[in-house]
C-alpha cells in the first residue's frame, strides 16, 4: 500500500479478475464527502492467473506495480508495471523485468525518477542471496543503472525483500540475515552516484514546491507552462528553470513576504514572478536574497511590492532579467548586499528603479549596463545619497 496527497493505493495479491485467480490488482480511493472511495481499479495488460501482481509504489506522477509471479518467456520471474497519470487516470507506459528473475519485483520503492525493485530469490555467483535492481528515469525511458548485492551475503538471506528509496539513499531489508541470530534480519544502507536530474513539472510532480522537496543540489527543476500560485523556497545548488520562457510560465501570489526565498548557489531562470504586492508598508516581494548568492535570469519580475529584495551580505547575481511595475522599488538593498546587477531592464517601477538603505552599513554593489526608464526616481536612498559607477551604455 502506499498514500500520497490524499489518494490510498492498495494492493491486492489473490484478486481475482479477467486475468484469472490470484492475477492480483491495485485498487485506488480518494477521500469524498468524508469517506474513502474507489477511483480507479488496476489489473496488468498482458496479466495472467498467479501473477500476484500488488506491490505498489508511488513518487509524483509515477506508479509502479511489481507481479513478482509473472510468466515473461515461459518462467516465472516476475515484473514490474510503471504507470504515469495522465491528469484523469493511470495508464501504463513501461513494463520492467529482468531475464535472470526469480521474484523480480518482490519490493518496490521509488522517489522523482529513481526507481529500485527487489528480487529476494536472485542468485548471485550462484548463491540464492537477493539482489535489488537501480532504475532512473532520463526523460524518456527508465533504464537500470545499479545493482545492490550484500557483501557478504549467504543463501537464503533474502535481500531484496523490502526497498526503500530516499535521495540518493536506497535501504535494502534482509529479511533472514543471520549475524544477529538466526533469520535476525537487517538492513543494508547504500549512497548511490546519481547523475544531476532533469525533475518536470507536472510532468513528475504537480507542483514545484513537491519538485523541490526531492530536489539535490546539481538537479533542474525544469517546469512546462502554466501558471503555478505557490511561494517557494529554493534549494541549495538546485536549478529552477522553465521550459519555455517567462511569458509562458509564471509563478503569481499575494499576501506573502516573498514568492521565492533564494539559496546558496541556486538559481532561477525564464520565469514571469508576479503580483505580491500586500499594499503600502508591507512587505511583499516578487524574490528574497537573504545572504545567499542566487542567480536570477532572463526573468521578467513585475506587480510585487518589491520586485527584488537584497539583504544581509546577498551576494547575488541579477542578469538579463525585465523588472518592471513593481509598487516600491524594483531593488531593494539594504545590510551590506554585494549583488551583481547587470544587463538588466528596470523601468516603470512606483517609488524607484533601485532602492539602497545606505542607513545600515554598506557592501560593494556592481551595478551597471542596465536600461532604466519611467522610475518614480532610479537611484532612490536612505542615509547617503549615492548612483552607481556608470557602465558602457548605460
Amino acid at each position: 500500500m502506499d498514500i500520497s496527497k490524499g489518494y490510498a493505493f492498495v494492493g491486492a495479491r489473490y484478486d481475482d479478475n479477467e486475468n484469472g485467480e490470484d492475477a492480483g490488482a491495485v485498487y485506488l480511493f480518494n477521500p469524498k464527502g468524508g469517506s474513502w472511495r474507489q477511483a480507479q481499479k488496476l489489473i496488468a495488460y498482458d496479466g495472467e492467473a498467479g501473477d500476484l501482481f500488488h506491490v505498489v509504489a508511488k513518487a509524483g506522477r509515477w506508479l509502479a506495480v511489481g507481479a513478482y509471479r509473472d510468466d515473461n518467456d515461459g518462467v516465472s520471474r516476475g515484473s514490474v508495471y510503471l504507470y504515469q497519470w495522465d491528469g484523469n487516470e493511470w495508464t501504463v507506459r513501461f513494463k520492467l523485468f529482468s531475464l535472470n528473475g526469480v521474484m523480480f519485483g518482490a519490493s518496490v520503492s521509488m522517489e522523482a525518477n529513481v526507481l529500485c525493485i527487489g528480487d529476494h530469490q536472485m542468485s548471485v555467483d550462484g548463491v540464492s542471496t537477493g539482489e535489488a535492481f537501480v532504475y532512473e528515469f532520463d526523460g524518456s525511458t527508465w533504464h537500470g543503472t545499479q545493482k545492490l548485492t550484500a557483501s557478504d551475503g549467504e543463501a537464503g538471506d533474502e535481500f531484496g525483500l523490502a526497498t526503500a528509496v530516499s535521495r540518493n539513499m536506497v535501504i535494502v531489508g534482509v529479511r533472514k540475515e543471520d549475524e544477529k541470530g538466526e533469520n535476525a534480519g537487517a538492513a543494508y544502507a547504500y549512497e548511490l552516484t546519481l547523475a544531476p536530474r532533469a525533475i518536470h513539472v507536472p510532468l513528475y510532480y504537480s507542483t514545484i514546491n513537491e519538485a523541490l522537496s526531492v530536489a539535490q543540489a546539481g538537479d533542474t527543476v525544469l517546469v512546462l507552462p502554466g501558471t503555478y500560485s505557490e511561494f517557494i523556497a529554493m534549494k541549495d545548488g538546485v536549478i529552477l528553470k522553465s521550459k519555455s520562457g517567462p511569458l509562458r510560465t509564471i509563478i503569481s501570489g499575494s499576501g506573502q513576504p516573498q514568492l521565492i526565498k533564494g539559496a546558496r548557489d541556486a538559481v532561477i531562470e525564464g520565469f514571469t514572478i508576479a503580483g505580491n504586492d500586500n499594499g503600502d508598508g508591507a512587505a511583499g516581494n516578487g524574490i528574497l536574497s537573504d545572504g545567499d548568492n542566487l542567480t536570477v535570469r532572463r526573468c521578467i519580475i513585475r506587480d510585487n511590492r518589491t520586485g527584488v529584495y537584497l539583504n544581509n551580505n546577498s551576494q547575488a547575481v541579477l542578469v538579463n532579467n525585465t523588472i518592471v511595475d513593481n509598487a516600491h522599488s524594483g531593488i531593494y538593498m539594504q545590510i551590506e548586499p554585494s549583488p551583481e546587477i547587470y544587463n538588466n531592464i528596470i523601468a516603470d517601477n512606483g517609488e524607484n528603479g533601485i532602492f539602497r538603505n545606505t542607513g545600515h552599513s554598506l557592501g560593494a554593489p556592481f551595478v551597471q549596463y542596465n536600461c532604466y526608464f519611467g522610475n518614480g526616481t532610479d537611484f532612490g536612498y536612505y542615509g547617503s545619497a549615492w548612483t552607481p559607477d556608470p557602465g558602457e551604455g548605460e
